[in-house]
């Protein structure tokens, strides 16, 4: 495994949860309770698990009340900073590049959606990515989705796909057999990234960035179906998440 010091963390924690209704209207997302845990509590101590213990947090929905909780924490006992998006609400790919200051120090970061819990080994998944030599790895799975990233047999990155209207994005010709597999909300990026693409506005989707970069350069699929997957965005996954949690998560 390599140094985990060249290693951070983003946790992206800044988004409206408008998927789980009452349970977002009066608390951020990163706060909701889920078994004994807060989402960013739980995601917080995958990343210190990994030995990742250099985090930002992005905060825009309720963003005091995670400021707060997150001073009450002693700021988890690591190096924790904040980027703050109270003025607009960035997207994925605006909230990482705005945190691009913090995270281009090391010389790859990893990513995590607030809202996913899952038992992903993350220390493999860092390893698959520097092996490689790619510019970013997507945590990928076969399920049900909307909307899809294709891969060509190499795993490599080549298009996206919308399951409903059939719109595709990317190089769908002269790949042949492109795979669709849908994306975890869990990467891995070089800090390289930073330098190769520069935003034209501040509020942006990261995916069109990768499929912009991936090009010239290789964004990789790093498929995980046989572990723990939970999007705890949606109501009926809170206490099937917690539930996990309770019996899993290391204090």
């Amino acid at each position: 495994m390599g140094n985990q010091e060249n290693i951070r963390g983003m946790i992206l924690a800044a988004g409206m949860g408008t998927r789980l209704g009452r349970h977002a209207r009066h608390q951020p997302k990163a706060l909701l309770q889920v078994g004994r845990y807060t989402l960013l509590e739980q995601a917080v101590k995958k990343l210190i698990s990994h030995g990742i213990t250099r985090i930002v947090v992005n905060v825009h929905h309720h963003a005091q009340q995670v400021r707060e909780y997150i001073d009450r924490q002693n700021r988890f006992g690591i190096d924790l900073e904040i980027s703050g998006e109270e003025d607009r609400l960035l997207d994925t790919g605006g909230g990482i590049f705005r945190a691009a200051p913090f995270l281009s120090r090391a010389q790859c970061c990893v990513v995590y959606n607030v809202d996913v819990v899952s038992n992903i080994d993350l220390h493999r998944m860092i390893d698959r990515h520097r092996t490689s030599g790619a510019l970013a790895t997507l945590a990928v799975r076969e399920r049900n989705a909307s909307r899809y990233l294709l891969f060509d047999e190499s795993g490599r990155l080549r298009a996206w796909k919308n399951a409903g209207t059939g719109e595709t994005r990317g190089d769908v010709s002269g790949n042949g057999h492109l795979v669709p597999l849908a994306f975890s909300g869990i990467h891995v990026l070089s800090s390289e990234i930073f330098k190769l693409y520069e935003a034209t506005t501040p509020s942006f989707p990261i995916i069109p960035v990768y499929l912009e970069l991936a090009r010239n350069h290789r964004v990789m699929a790093y498929p995980h179906n046989g572990d723990v997957w939970m999007d705890v965005g949606k109501p009926e996954r809170i206490e099937e998440a917690g539930n996990w949690l309770n019996e899993n998560m290391k204090n």
